[in-house]
């Protein structure tokens, strides 16, 4: 089912994407904190059983464009499931981690550069208070031109999904119960 007109509006306004390219030779990673002590939020659960629905609905979508599908990527979903955690504990809904490290240097300690002489990582977000389906997560992010080329960036060869319920969220989320899912992609060679 489509996502009203309201709701396609205030995700619309919340959508944040991120295309970071990091080639060459940049290396190192730093420890990733625990949001748990900041924690805001009543409680975080994952919500698993949207995970692997979205990442088929996006490699559906990768071949209907002539895109080769993306391989799920376990490091890359332990990243997105540690990211989407730590911003519902901090109410916070961005790319950064919630102590403002940039997301090309946290995601490293999930996706590390290692010995690759090219090593590409992006990120799409949503939230909504309703439950979000597969299909409205993707038609939602393609539907925003930086989401859809994030998504349809032919280089990628790897996606890790997270999606997780925040139940009493503070910050951005206004208290609310909310869904976020985070597609990470990433590329190495």
């Amino acid at each position: 089912m489509p996502l009203s007109s309201r709701s396609a509006a205030i995700l619309a306004g919340i959508l944040v994407s991120l295309f970071a390219l990091v080639v060459g030779e940049a290396r190192g990673s730093a420890a990733v904190p625990d949001a748990g002590a900041r924690a805001r939020a009543a409680s975080v659960t994952q919500a698993n059983e949207l995970e692997a629905p979205i990442l088929a609905e996006l490699n559906r979508v990768r071949r209907a464009h002539g895109l080769r599908p993306l391989k799920p990527s376990p490091r890359l979903a332990l990243a997105a499931d540690a990211h989407l955690r730590a911003l519902a504990l901090a109410g916070q809904f961005r790319h950064e981690w919630p102590d403002g490290r940039r997301f090309d240097l946290w995601i490293r300690r999930f996706y590390p550069i290692g010995s690759a002489r090219f090593w590409a990582v992006g990120e799409n977000l949503i939230w909504n208070g309703d439950a979000l389906t597969p299909r409205q997560v993707v038609e939602t992010w393609l539907a925003s031109p930086p989401h859809r080329r994030v998504l349809l960036t032919p280089a990628w060869r790897e996606l890790g999904i997270g999606a997780a319920r925040a139940f009493g969220a503070d910050g951005v989320y206004a208290g609310a119960d909310v869904v976020i899912a985070a597609a990470e992609f990433g590329a190495r060679s």
